[in-house]
C-alpha cells in the first residue's frame, strides 16, 4: 500500500521552490529527495506540485517535451509552510477559546448587575417611602 502524503513532504517540495525561484522540473525534485535521504515516487511529487498550483502556492508551466515546470508565486512568496501555519492555526485557536472564556464571564457580570439594578430600580416603585433614596450609592 502507498503511504499517504505528509505535510512535511509537502514543505519540503515548496520551500525547494521558495528556495530557488526559478523553473524547476519534476527530476529536480527527484534529485533534491534523494540528496536528502527520502525515497518518493513521481507520482506524488506530481500530485503535491499540483496541490500547491491549485492552491496557488506555485505556476505550472509547459515545456517542448510535453513535460512541466514549476515556479513559485507572489502568493507562494508570502506564504510561510504548511507546518508553520497548522502551528500558528493552533496558537490563534487557543488565544480564540480565551477570549471567548473572558467574554462569558463578562456577559454574566453585566447580566447580573443589570438583573440587581432592575430589582433596585423595582423597589423603590413599589415601596414609595424609600422614593427619596438615591438610586445609586453615589448619588447623595
Amino acid at each position: 500500500m502507498d503511504e499517504d502524503i505528509t505535510i512535511a513532504q509537502i514543505d519540503f517540495i515548496f520551500f525547494r521552490l521558495q528556495e530557488n525561484q526559478s523553473f524547476l522540473a519534476v527530476n529536480h525534485f527527484i534529485v533534491k529527495f534523494m540528496s536528502a535521504g527520502i525515497t518518493i515516487k513521481n507520482e506524488k511529487i506530481i500530485v503535491i506540485l499540483d496541490f500547491l498550483c491549485d492552491e496557488k502556492l506555485a505556476e505550472k508551466i509547459p515545456t517542448a517535451d510535453n513535460e512541466f515546470e514549476y515556479r513559485i508565486t507572489v502568493k507562494g512568496l508570502l506564504f510561510n509552510g504548511y507546518k508553520n501555519q497548522s502551528i500558528k492555526d493552533g496558537l490563534n485557536e487557543s488565544r480564540i477559546k480565551s477570549n471567548m472564556e473572558w467574554m462569558m464571564i463578562g456577559t454574566i457580570a453585566a447580566s447580573l448587575f443589570a438583573l440587581l439594578l432592575l430589582f433596585w430600580q423595582i423597589f423603590v416603585y413599589l415601596y414609595p417611602v424609600h422614593k427619596d433614596y438615591p438610586l445609586f450609592w453615589f448619588q447623595k
